[in-house]
């Protein structure tokens, strides 16, 4: 019963990045803006692959072939998802450097070609990164959130700089605050996920893996949920340091 409710973390994300991904595919209607159809498709795809890797976990027993090509194309979404969130690392952070759009292309190479490349070595099956190919997709699939979350912690110093000279908004700096904790919080996911992986027995159902990916998800979803959705509580605070011309 314990394992059900830590579960809830991984549903809580994935609620916030369907009902953030709706909102944003809406804006973007309107604006056609890159940021807005990048940010809504990384949610949305990353959204997608969970069901699919469930069911590729569900019948890795009975028929490991099919599980492995069910598994790919949870992977496959992953991998999309992260493209989509280095497009607005770079549409955003890097704008009138185009160069930035090389690394674009290097995650799709790291991403879909590792996968490639471990299919080819027939380990696909395995369910996991396997090999040289398997850790090349999934750094390129992986890194992209670590990098957003540098990015926005990076920029939110700055601001905070401004903010105490009174030229940026306190509410504006704190979503870039709470972006980066995102990131910061599924990197430590990350993190948790490659040392099973390499160094222990794999078992992403262990009670010490469940319970920090359920804390990690509350904190990643929480924060995505105030930086789009701010109560109005929440919003009067930096609202009220706006006026008193303190930093956020």
């Amino acid at each position: 019963m314990l394992q059900g409710v830590l579960l809830m973390g991984p549903v809580l994300s994935l609620v916030v990045n369907v009902v953030i991904g709706v909102r944003l595919f809406r804006m973007w209607w309107r604006t056609r803006e890159v940021p807005e159809l990048a940010i809504g498709a990384s949610g949305i795809l990353n959204t997608l692959s969970f069901p699919v890797l469930i069911a590729a976990k569900n019948m890795a027993a009975d028929s490991p072939e099919t599980a492995g090509l069910v598994w790919t194309v949870g992977i496959s979404l992953v991998v999309a998802g992260s493209l989509c969130l280095y497009t607005f690392n770079w549409r955003v952070f890097y704008p009138n450097r185009p160069w930035v759009g090389g690394i674009v292309v290097a995650a799709a190479l790291a991403g879909w070609g590792g996968l490639l490349g471990q299919g080819l070595a027939g380990d696909l099956v395995a369910h996991k990164p396997v090999g040289f190919f398997g850790w090349l997709s999934y750094a390129g699939r992986t890194l992209a959130v670590t990098w957003t979350s540098y990015e926005s912690l990076r920029y939110y110093a700055l601001m905070r700089k401004r903010l105490r000279l009174g030229l940026a908004d306190p509410l504006v700096a704190n979503r870039f605050f709470l972006w980066g904790l995102a990131g910061a919080a599924v990197t430590v996911s990350n993190v948790n996920i490659f040392c099973r992986y390499a160094f222990l027995d794999g078992n992403l159902m262990a009670p010490e893996v469940v319970v920090l990916s359920f804390l990690t998800n509350v904190v990643s979803g929480t924060s995505v949920w105030l930086a789009f959705f701010p109560l109005r509580s929440y919003r009067r605070r930096f609202e009220s340091r706006a006026e008193d011309g303190g930093d956020g």
